[in-house]
C-alpha cells in the first residue's frame, strides 16, 4: 500500500500512547494523593499505586511503615505515613503557630552554633508555645494534667523535628531497617530513596527502595543548615562538599552541590549499626561461617596484621569492629578515624582498654582536628597499642608501614581500604599510596568484603568472599617493580578460605593449616605445634557455633550481642590457661565440652 499506516505502525503508536496514558495517570494519581501538613516542607503521597502488593508492615515511633512489591519494577516501595502527619487538624494548626514563633525568635549567633543547645531550646520554647496556642485556639490537650503533659511533649518533640531537626527525614533514620537514605538532585524533582539491610528481606524483594516521600527546597536547605551547625563548616560553590557526623541517628552525612553537581544539592545519609557488630551476629546473618569467624579470632588474637579491604558499603567497617571484640579486654586498642563508626563506646562499657581518636576528613578542615597522618604519629607515642584505622587511604599510609617494618606500630594493626581483591590491595597500597613493595610485607592478611546478589535478584548481601595471607617471599623488589620484573608465577597471596558459590559459605583451602606461614607463625609465637594451632580455630568456631544455635533455636537473639562476647572469650582464655596450668597441655575437645557446659548454665 502506498498511502495508510500498516498493522506492525498501528501496533507501536497504540503502546505509546498506552505508555503516555499510564505515565500521566501516575502523575495524576500522585498528585491528588500528595500531603502536607503546614509545619513541614516535605510531602508524602497518601495511598500507593494501584497494584502494588503489600508484603510487610511495622511501625518506627507510632509512623506506619508498609513496604509493598511494586509489579514490573526492581524497587520495593516503602510507604510510611508519618504519626505528625495524621493529627487531628487543631493540633496541626497549634504547631505550625508556634513554629513559625520560633522560628521568628533564634537564639543568638554564639549560641545557635551549639547543635545541642539549638535541639533543647526548640523543646523548652516548643513546650511554652504548645501551650500558648492551645489556649489561643482552644484546642484540648487531654482531660487530666498527665495527659495534657504527655501530648505537649509529644507536639515539642515534633516541633523540634520540623524547626531544628531533619523533618520527616529522622523518621527513615529512626528505622533500624534501613541502613543508606539518599535524595538525588534536582531534591525538588527527586523522590527520597532508601536501602533496607537485606538480612530483614525476603529473598524475592529488592533491598533498594523509592519512597512516598518528596522534598522541597526549604525542607532541603533546612537539612544543609543542621548539618552546617553540627559540623562546623562552610557549604557554598567554593566548598560544594558538605560531611558531617550526626551521633543522635549514628549517622554519616554527605551534601554535595554546584558545581559539582551540576543539577543542584545532592543529599546523602548512612547509618551505622545501632549495635556493634560481633563475629556473632555475622555468623547469624550468614555473613561468615562459623569457621571462619574461629580463624579471624585466631588471628587478632595472634596480633595479625590486617587490612579488610572491599567495595562502599560491603561491611568492612561493621567486620573490623566486629574483629576488635575479639582482643583481650588488657589490651589497649587506639581507633583513628574521620566519622566515628568503631565501637569504641561500647568497648569502653565492656571493659576494654579503647581510645579514640577524632580526625579531619580528606580536603574538609575543622577548627582543632587533625589529619590522619598527625594523628597517627601521635597515636604510636601512646605507647603500647593495637591501633585500628577507620579507612587507610592517603599519605599516612606512609607512616603506618614505616612504624609496622621499624615494629613500633603497636601489638596489631587493622584498617580498611577500598580494592576489589588482595592483589589489588596490593596495588593501592604500593602504587597508589607509594609504599616500597617490601613495607608491604607488613601486612599479615587480606580479609575480602563483597557484595553477592542471590540468583541475580535485585537484593544485595554482604558477604565474606576470601581470607587470604600475603606470600612475603613472593614479594619483588622495588627496583624489580620500577623494571617490570616482578615474578607473575609465584602468587602475591595465599587464600586460607575462598567463598563457595554452590555451598553460599566460606570453605577452608588446602594451605590452611600445615601449608599456612601466617598460622605457623603465630603457633611458634605461641609454643605450640601446627596441629595445636588448627584445634585452637576449631575450639573457637565450635563455641562460635554454640552460641549462634542456641540463640537460633531459643529466640535469643540477645546472645550474639557484644555485651557477652568478652564473657564468651574470657571463659575460653581461663580454661586453656587452667588446662595448661594442670596438664601442661591443652585437651581442645575436653576444652570445648567444658564451655559448653559452663554456657548451658550460664545462660
Amino acid at each position: 500500500m502506498e498511502t495508510g499506516t500498516s498493522l506492525q505502525d498501528t501496533s507501536i503508536e497504540e503502546t505509546e500512547t498506552e505508555h503516555d496514558l499510564k505515565e500521566n495517570f501516575k502523575q495524576i494519581f500522585e498528585a491528588y494523593n500528595r500531603v502536607k501538613p503546614k509545619f513541614s516542607s516535605s510531602w508524602i503521597v497518601l495511598e500507593p499505586p494501584p497494584g502494588a502488593e503489600k508484603v510487610r508492615q511495622y511501625t518506627v515511633e507510632e509512623s506506619k511503615v508498609t513496604l509493598y512489591r511494586l509489579p514490573g519494577e526492581t524497587e520495593t516501595l516503602y510507604h510510611v505515613t508519618p504519626f505528625e502527619y495524621t493529627l487531628p487538624p487543631e493540633q496541626k494548626k497549634i504547631i505550625t503557630l508556634a513554629r513559625d514563633e520560633i522560628l521568628d525568635h533564634y537564639p543568638g549567633k554564639e549560641e545557635s552554633h551549639r547543635p545541642a543547645f539549638v535541639r533543647e531550646y526548640a523543646r523548652k520554647q516548643g513546650s511554652r508555645l504548645i501551650y500558648k496556642y492551645a489556649n489561643i485556639e482552644g484546642v484540648n490537650l487531654g482531660n487530666t494534667r498527665t495527659e495534657q503533659f504527655a501530648r505537649v511533649r509529644m507536639l515539642s518533640n515534633i516541633l523540634s523535628r520540623y524547626t531544628v531537626g531533619l523533618g520527616i527525614v529522622e523518621t527513615l533514620l529512626r528505622d533500624p531497617m534501613i541502613t543508606d537514605v539518599y535524595i538525588d538532585a534536582p531534591v525538588e524533582e527527586s523522590r527520597v530513596y532508601s536501602i533496607i539491610s537485606s538480612t530483614d528481606l525476603e529473598d524475592s524483594i529488592p533491598s533498594k527502595c523509592v519512597t512516598n516521600i518528596g522534598l522541597t527546597k526549604e525542607s532541603a536547605d533546612s537539612i544543609i543548615s543542621r548539618l552546617q551547625y553540627e559540623s562546623g563548616r562552610a557549604f557554598s560553590e567554593a566548598r560544594p562538599v558538605l560531611e558531617c557526623s550526626l551521633e543522635e541517628h549514628k549517622t554519616r552525612a554527605t551534601v554535595i552541590g554546584r558545581p559539582l553537581s551540576p543539577e543542584g544539592v545532592s543529599i546523602t545519609f548512612r547509618r551505622h549499626s545501632p549495635k556493634p557488630w560481633t563475629l556473632l551476629r555475622l555468623i547469624y546473618q550468614r555473613s561468615l561461617s562459623s569457621l571462619s569467624a574461629g580463624l579471624l579470632s585466631f588471628l587478632v588474637d595472634g596480633n595479625a596484621t590486617m587490612m579488610v579491604a572491599g567495595p562502599r558499603s560491603a561491611g568492612k567497617t561493621s567486620l573490623i569492629g566486629a574483629l576488635m571484640f575479639e582482643f583481650p579486654p588488657s589490651q589497649r586498642i587506639v581507633t583513628i578515624e574521620d566519622t566515628l563508626e568503631l565501637p569504641c563506646s561500647a568497648l569502653k562499657e565492656e571493659g576494654y582498654k579503647a581510645q579514640s581518636m577524632h580526625i579531619r576528613s580528606s580536603g574538609v578542615g575543622g577548627l582543632g582536628e587533625m589529619g590522619a597522618e598527625e594523628s597517627l604519629r601521635v597515636s604510636l607515642r601512646l605507647g603500647e597499642s593495637a591501633i585500628v584505622m577507620g579507612e587507610v587511604r592517603g599519605k599516612e599510609a606512609q607512616t603506618l608501614y614505616e612504624a609496622m617494618r621499624a615494629g613500633t606500630a603497636g601489638s596489631a594493626v587493622m584498617g580498611t581500604i577500598h580494592a576489589d581483591s588482595p592483589k589489588a590491595v596490593y596495588e593501592r597500597v604500593v602504587f597508589d599510596l607509594d609504599i616500597p613493595p617490601k613495607s608491604f610485607a607488613a601486612t599479615d592478611g587480606v580479609v575480602m568484603m563483597n557484595y553477592r546478589r542471590p540468583k541475580g535478584l535485585h537484593r544485595l548481601v554482604r558477604k565474606t568472599t576470601k581470607i587470604s595471607e600475603v606470600n612475603k617471599d613472593a614479594i619483588p623488589s622495588s627496583t624489580d617493580v620500577q623494571l617490570g620484573l616482578e615474578d607473575e608465577t609465584e602468587e602475591l597471596f595465599h587464600d586460607l578460605m575462598s567463598y563457595s558459590s554452590e555451598e553460599d559459605t566460606l570453605k577452608r583451602t588446602d594451605v590452611f593449616g600445615a601449608n599456612s606461614e601466617l598460622i605457623s607463625d603465630i603457633a611458634d609465637d605461641w609454643d605450640m605445634s601446627i596441629e595445636e594451632a588448627e584445634e585452637n580455630i576449631m575450639a573457637r568456631a565450635k563455641i562460635k557455633s554454640t552460641v549462634v544455635e542456641r540463640a537460633k533455636r531459643d529466640g535469643r537473639l540477645e546472645l550474639l550481642e557484644a555485651d557477652h562476647v568478652p564473657e564468651y572469650n574470657n571463659r575460653f582464655w581461663h580454661l586453656l590457661e587452667r588446662q595448661t596450668e594442670e596438664h601442661n597441655e591443652v585437651d581442645y575437645q575436653e576444652l570445648v565440652k567444658d564451655w559448653k557446659e559452663w554456657f548451658r548454665e550460664s545462660f
